[in-house]
């Protein structure tokens, strides 16, 4: 099913960008699913990683030149594209190839993420198209977490402090909190902009939100209870829905009484590091798994470097499970400074 659902993606993006950016949502978590299907050396999920960009940005450039050229923040990630270029030639010329090319067509897929909606779905009627293909997308991956729920079935064992996570058929929680978040915002927005006088839709969306979070809440995610807790108060206080805001407290304190406790209980377990470094019972070390100690070991590192290095990048293709950390060690302060400008360019 990968290797088809590639193919189709591909095929599609080449004859028909529009359709096949629709197409590739939802055919996309068929592909993630396949992450141990080979053609050759390489997995189906590097080829279209591959793929994609080179697809579609050559297209961008060449047909929509003047469109691009246009966009608020074209300029500054433009910019951004080439400072990258700096610390991947010298990650090329420490001799770990493979190591830059990744880096490579992930940065190339960053970018694109910038241009490809905002060009090619610039109209309502084609935004409610892409809501409704989101929507589709998600029915895959939560479809597989539910069946963990109600059968116990694990394709794939993923623990994390003694739970076991729904990840259904995918590789680790990563993948399937992406493709939960990517259902939720395509439920909030088409909501916001499709619902009005439509209560069953409404009370559709509502049922497939529940799903939602059902499924965020088995994957045991410290991250995606942070991020679920985040779009709550972003939601609430900029949306002015005060009501809302006090009204969800008391529902979660409701469903923790009706499970016995249980679902505090389980989201405190999750958590039980962090509580316990709060505490002094248990080592900061462990804190966010470790995760801190690393940052602090590849800061260490960045701060070791010489000048050049700590201004323009290092021959460092690590995965420090930190963006902001990854962009300072391979660009440096110039590239940290320009990525930080592109992701502040979206807001004004």
């Amino acid at each position: 099913m990968g290797l088809t659902s590639l193919a189709v993606c591909i095929l599609s993006l080449a004859i028909r960008p529009f359709h096949g950016i629709l197409i590739t949502f939802i055919l996309k978590p068929f592909i993630d699913a396949a992450f141990l299907t080979y053609v050759g050396p390489l997995r189906v999920t590097e080829i279209f990683g591959v793929a994609v960009p080179l697809l579609l940005l050559p297209r961008i450039w060449v047909f929509h030149g003047a469109k691009f050229s246009k966009m608020p923040f074209a300029i500054i990630a433009t910019i951004y594209l080439f400072s990258n270029l700096v610390g991947l030639a010298l990650i090329f010329e420490s001799g770990n190839t493979i190591g830059a090319a990744n880096v490579t067509f992930r940065i190339l897929s960053g970018y694109l993420g910038f241009f490809v909606l905002p060009l090619f779905i610039n109209d309502r009627r084609k935004f409610k198209l892409l809501l409704i293909t989101l929507l589709i997308a998600g029915l895959y991956p939560l479809g597989t977490s539910l069946f963990q729920s109600f059968t116990g079935h694990a394709w794939y064992l993923r623990q994390a402090t003694g739970f076991t996570r729904n990840v259904g058929v995918y590789h680790d929680a990563f993948a399937m909190r992406i493709f939960i978040i990517q259902t939720g915002t395509a439920i909030l927005l088409y909501w916001s902009y499709f619902t009005s006088g439509k209560p069953f839709q409404k009370m559709i969306l509502g049922a497939y939100g529940s799903i939602c979070i059902v499924a965020l809440y088995n994957l045991y995610s410290k991250s995606a209870i942070l991020v679920a807790i985040i779009w709550y108060l972003v939601w609430t206080v900029f949306q002015k829905k005060y009501i809302w805001l006090l009204m969800i407290p008391f529902m979660v304190i409701a469903l923790n009484l009706l499970s016995g406790e249980k679902l505090i209980n389980n989201v405190a377990h999750v958590f039980y590091k962090e509580i316990g470094a709060v505490e002094g019972t248990i080592d900061q070390r462990h804190v966010l798994s470790g995760r801190t100690v690393m940052w602090k070991d590849y800061f260490n590192r960045w701060l070791e470097a010489p000048i050049y290095n700590k201004l323009f990048g290092d021959a460092v293709s690590g995965a420090p499970h930190n963006d902001y950390l990854r962009v300072l060690i391979t660009n440096g302060i110039f590239g940290l400074l320009i990525y930080l400008f592109l992701l502040s360019s979206l807001f004004f």
